[in-house]
């Protein structure tokens, strides 16, 4: 019985400082405009989050409710639907991971997108120059440059 009302207490305790950090995040992310593609994804990703969040101090609550149930049939539905919670818990996480994996990559492909757009501008303006000097040293005849 000390085991599991334990982890009842982990689990909402944890529950509980998880939706914290997660409401300071989104405290955080409601600095930038509304209308952003970094604000949607994370207003949802708090909603996803907050969901997590009070799943597991739900899932607490029953670990500690479950150690009052002696009825084996009963105990039965009630394990395996706290079961359930648990693979629902997880299968939230990994939709949430997958979701922040789509969209840094999108912001990756973007940031890529623009790097290769501003390196060709470099390259047209500047040509094949290096740190501000032609490529055959200072004078741009072609000859090394002799710096003795």
């Amino acid at each position: 019985m000390l085991p599991s009302l334990l982890l009842a207490t982990f689990l909402a305790a944890l529950g509980a400082g998880l939706m914290l950090w997660h409401l300071r995040a989104w405290r955080a992310a409601q600095q930038d405009a509304p209308d952003t593609r970094d604000w949607t994804f994370a207003r949802r990703q708090f909603s996803r989050r907050r969901r997590v969040s009070l799943l597991i101090v739900a899932l607490g609550v029953l670990i500690a409710a479950g150690e009052f149930i002696h009825d084996p049939v009963l105990a039965l539905a009630y394990w395996s639907g706290t079961l359930l919670l648990v693979l629902w818990i997880v299968l939230l996480a990994i939709l949430d991971m997958a979701a922040s994996h789509q969209h840094f990559g999108l912001q990756r492909a973007q940031r890529d997108a623009e790097e290769a757009i501003l390196l060709r501008q470099y390259r047209k303006e500047f040509g094949h120059q290096t740190n501000g000097h032609p490529p055959g040293g200072e004078a741009g005849n072609g000859e090394p440059e002799n710096r003795t």
